[in-house]
């Protein structure tokens, strides 16, 4: 959550993660590179074309198409799937954060950025300018302070 208000900044990261069971990647193992990705069962979405297409920056930059037995338009369906040891998925670190603390999903890849493109990789709270001193919005912001925390709870290591 990155909350701008007035000169206070509260924030923490948005970012996508490649993740799977530990069940899977111990049976069809854990992928060393984005090109690896080809031989796996990858979860995707199903309600854009760029869906199956991931982006990651590192050493390089990579884009492939990758593909797998399910392709849905629920976040929720795909990463169930996934900890149920059905392939991997590229998740927001928000969705998939207490399941990797937990131990039902492991992230590969942990030296790849999945490339966001221009959203800068931050959740952000909007306002309008003439609205900074309402007691209205400042009591959502304290909220959103409160409920996500600095750092929010979400916002795993990726090298887990």
């Amino acid at each position: 959550m990155l909350v701008h208000f007035g000169d206070q900044l509260v924030g923490g990261p948005h970012w996508r993660l490649v993740c799977a069971s530990p069940d899977y990647l111990s049976e069809r193992g854990v992928p060393q590179s984005p090109a690896d990705l080809a031989g796996h069962n990858c979860l995707t979405f199903s309600y854009t074309q760029g869906g199956s297409i991931w982006h990651f920056v590192g050493r390089s930059e990579e884009a492939l198409r990758v593909g797998g037995s399910l392709r849905a338009n629920s976040s929720e369906v795909l990463r169930e799937a996934a900890i149920g040891g059905m392939g991997l998925i590229l998740m927001p670190s928000w969705l998939v954060g207490a399941d990797i603390e937990a131990g039902r999903l492991q992230v590969v890849l942990p030296e790849w950025e999945a490339d966001l493109g221009g959203t800068g990789g931050a959740i952000q709270a909007v306002y309008l300018p003439n609205r900074r001193t309402s007691r209205k919005v400042r009591a959502f912001v304290d909220f959103l302070i409160e409920r996500f925390g600095s750092p929010p709870y979400w916002d795993v290591r990726r090298d887990t």
